[in-house]
Parts: C-alpha cells; sequence; structure tokens
C-alpha cells in the first residue's frame, strides 16, 4: 500500500495525451488543467491500496484516432500498485467540458475498483472515490 511519505505513487494522479489540433487542444487543456491542480489539492494525505493514473486523450492529427470510447484500463504495475486508465475525450461533446471531465474521471474511478476486485486488491477503492467526490464541492 502507497504511503503519503515516501516516492509512492498519489492515491490519484491526472495526466493528458494531445493529439496536437490547436483547436481541439486549446478548448481541453485548461479544463484538464484546471482539473489537474484540483485533485493534487485534494489527494493530500491520502493512500490508497491501489493508485490511479487517469490519463485524458485529446484525438488530434497526432494521436491516431481512438479506437475506444469512454475508458479502458491501461498499464500496471504491481510494485508501485498503480494503475493507469486511459480516458477518451469526446471530440464533439454536447455537455460543458467540466462535467465531460468528471463523467470520464468517475467512470476511470469504476473501472479502477473492478480491476481492484478482479485482482483481490480491494474491494472498493474509497480513498480515491473522496478525492473525486471532493471536485465536486
Amino acid at each position: 500500500m502507497a504511503t503519503a511519505n515516501d516516492d509512492s505513487p498519489e492515491a490519484l494522479s491526472i495526466g493528458a495525451v494531445f493529439g496536437g489540433s490547436a483547436s481541439v487542444d486549446a478548448v481541453w487543456r485548461p479544463e484538464i488543467q484546471a482539473m489537474m491542480k484540483a485533485v493534487m489539492a485534494a489527494r493530500a494525505g491520502v493512500v490508497s491500496p491501489l493508485c490511479v493514473n487517469v490519463v485524458f486523450h485529446v484525438e488530434g492529427h497526432l494521436l491516431p484516432p481512438l479506437d475506444y470510447e469512454g475508458v479502458r484500463t491501461g498499464t500496471f504495475s504491481r510494485k508501485m500498485m498503480l494503475l493507469m486508465v486511459q480516458a477518451a475525450i469526446p471530440v464533439e461533446s454536447s455537455q460543458d467540458r467540466r462535467a465531460a471531465l468528471m463523467a470520464l474521471l468517475l467512470d476511470a474511478v469504476k473501472e479502477a475498483e473492478a480491476f481492484a476486485q478482479r485482482r483481490k486488491i480491494a474491494d472498493a477503492l474509497p480513498e480515491v472515490r473522496s478525492i473525486v467526490e471532493a471536485l465536486s464541492k
């Protein structure tokens, strides 16, 4: 289990891969950066049996068309107890950007919890959920 005082990964972290379309990147970049900062503030002192790194993928000419929608699990490091969950940003989103990111973040946590259950790491990840819930306040 990760602890807050060592070099272990944080309970929840956010990353992004931008596809290189200036207009699309410019729309999503500020919202993703704001979410990154909010997560960094909310996760202080939080530990989890499985740490989750959510990476938002924004399509563009440098990133091939995404072959998935929503979220999917990526790499898992048993040594670090860190799971990457990839989240596809919908290019044409009818909801506001923050709401779209929050929905994907919640889905990513659900995906991480399902992974933790399958691997018998934990029944749930309430520590990670608490960080996401703090963003909703």
